[in-house]
């Protein structure tokens, strides 16, 4: 890896986008057991979203922190990063919203509200739910606030007293959600504090992390190896339920993760690197959609991996320079 100009380090980390995309499908797979059933082997894929938070500390502290220490303000960085985040997030909500008033027949009257509510990232409590229309997008609002937290302080913190601040939040976390038994809660109103310290100790591990190792990973494995850990240990976290694994898998699991995913990359990285966060954002609805339609979960996760690989490519700078390529030739020609 290099520095260019304006300080911030080049270059793809393939190895991470992997982890990345094998994170989302997990999710995938974690919310399709809670809407058909039968695959409670992923039950503790919630999991996945503990290291989506510290992955986003370590990229946002590599790829931001020298901006900002070269005078990229808040106000900007977060500008940057809801216009990154807003259209997909909006993409989600909105199917949401369509089965929630097509095919639930909700009200307009009762879902307008949290609809725009969650077009401008905040919750819309509605009972058990913070985010009615689409539940993941939760974690999307509170990485933003982690964001915010970040250019605003964290930033301007030495290592010493950012590792101390997010090991206190884990610490905190787990006392919120002992009763609870797992972190598995984003989406209820009474954990809202639990999941501000849950995503403040995993982000604040993440930026750590980027500043000891600066993407020169401690470990070598095979490029496989990662990403069956992180499966494995997901999948072996049903047999054991509880607070501790969860805490361990925070301040042990995703920092090995990490580390490891510095090294080498499978060939498919930097595909299912570009699929974990359109897949993540629009999945939860469109597994409601399918099951309503009496479709089966392998349907639904299938519909779901393919609408969030059509989102990937819409989203990508492809169309757009198939655009201005088509333009182009239209004024040479004409």
């Amino acid at each position: 890896m290099r520095l260019c100009q304006s300080g911030h380090m080049e270059g793809r980390l393939y190895g991470l986008d992997a982890l990345r995309g094998v994170a989302a499908i997990l999710v995938l797979l974690f919310h399709a057991n809670a809407t058909f059933g039968n695959l409670s082997i992923f039950s503790s894929a919630y999991l996945a979203v503990d290291f989506f938070f510290m992955l986003s500390g370590y990229v946002m502290a590599r790829t931001y922190e020298p901006q900002m220490a070269a005078g990229l303000s808040a106000h900007n960085f977060l500008r940057k990063r809801v216009k990154r985040l807003w259209g997909t997030v909006a993409i989600g909500t909105l199917v949401g919203f369509a089965y929630f008033t097509l095919w639930a027949e909700v009200p307009l009257t009762e879902a307008v509200p949290p609809l725009l509510l969650m077009l401008c990232f905040l919750p819309a409590p509605s009972g058990w739910t913070l985010f009615p229309l689409n539940i993941p997008a939760w974690s999307i609002t509170f990485e933003l606030i982690a964001n915010a937290v970040h250019a605003v302080s964290l930033r301007r913190w030495s290592t010493k007293a950012l590792a101390i601040f997010a090991f206190a939040n884990l610490a905190i976390t787990a006392m919120a959600f002992a009763r609870y038994g797992q972190f598995q809660s984003g989406i209820l109103p009474a954990y809202l504090a639990g999941n501000l310290t849950r995503v403040l100790a995993a982000y604040s591990i993440g930026i750590v992390l980027f500043r000891i190792m600066r993407d020169r990973s401690p470990l070598s494995a095979p490029a496989l190896v990662p990403t069956l850990l992180l499966t494995g240990v997901l999948m072996v976290g049903v047999f054991v339920r509880s607070i501790a694994f969860d805490v361990l898998f925070v301040a042990l699991i995703c920092p090995l993760l990490i580390a490891m995913g510095l090294g080498r990359a499978l060939p498919f990285s930097s595909a299912i690197g570009a699929l974990s966060f359109p897949l993540y954002a629009v999945h939860q609805p469109i597994l409601h959609w399918i099951k309503m339609v009496g479709g089966s979960a392998s349907i639904a996760c299938v519909i779901a991996l393919l609408a969030g690989a059509a989102l990937a490519w819409f989203v990508s700078d492809k169309p757009r320079n198939r655009w201005n390529e088509s333009q182009q030739l239209s004024a040479d020609t004409g």
